[in-house]
């Protein structure tokens, strides 16, 4: 167990010096050199556990944990009540979807356990909560239609506007923070957005009242 550990304890080092090199973007001094450590050879289970721990810590930190983040922390999204996005509390950064877009990126942003597509038929009553209020369209039969074609399992709707996510946030988010905000998982598992939800505020009141830019109403 302990030469396991003592591996494992290896492997974080020589992770924990690769990532807080200067080109990489660290600061070589914010952690010890690899002699200035006592002998591994000597470490208990316990401070072996707590190595690796350390190096976790500081590889997520980092964003080797999957999504590299380059020093850029994830935007806060401030969501009204009548459902408009902001990446900024003054209401300066609007986000701005087609609806039913919208409606399948919120009903993603209120499940972080996230949903398998062929699942989505499950949740129509709260998409189509979304999309009722965020869209233009009066005619619930149109409405309908749409919900239809991105719930009907082998249509790949859903798949073509998680696609088109990607492309609109593209335009508002850095490249390094863009993963955590998108519709992702592997084939046949649950898809859902990884970021952090404490950094979703729902509710959210606007200090001055902004115009809504036209969009289309599908």
């Amino acid at each position: 167990m302990t030469n396991e550990l003592g591996l494992q304890a290896r492997i974080a080092l020589g992770a924990i010096l690769w990532a807080l090199r200067p080109e990489n973007g660290g600061d070589i001094k914010a952690f010890p050199d690899e002699k200035d450590f006592p002998s591994m050879e000597g470490m208990s289970a316990g401070q072996l556990i707590s190595l690796v721990e350390r190096a976790t810590a500081l590889l997520k930190e980092k964003g080797i944990d999957g999504v590299p983040r380059d020093g850029i922390a994830p935007k806060k999204l401030f969501i009204t009540r009548d459902y408009r996005i902001f990446l900024d509390p003054e209401g300066k950064r609007e986000v701005e979807l087609p609806p039913s877009m919208k409606a399948v990126f919120l009903l993603y942003l209120k499940h972080p356990e996230g949903i398998p597509f062929p699942q989505l038929s499950l949740h129509r009553k709260e998409l189509e909560k979304y999309y009722r209020e965020t869209s233009s369209l009066a005619d619930m039969e149109t409405m309908s239609k749409v919900l239809d074609r991105i719930l009907t399992p082998g249509t790949r709707r859903v798949n073509v506007i998680a696609t088109n996510l990607s492309h609109i946030l593209s335009t508002y988010l850095d490249a390094s923070e863009l993963g955590q905000y998108l519709i992702k998982g592997s084939y046949g598992k649950d898809k859902g957005i990884s970021l952090d939800r404490g950094l979703v505020e729902w509710d959210f009141e606007l200090t001055v009242p902004v115009r809504q830019k036209g969009v289309k109403p599908y």
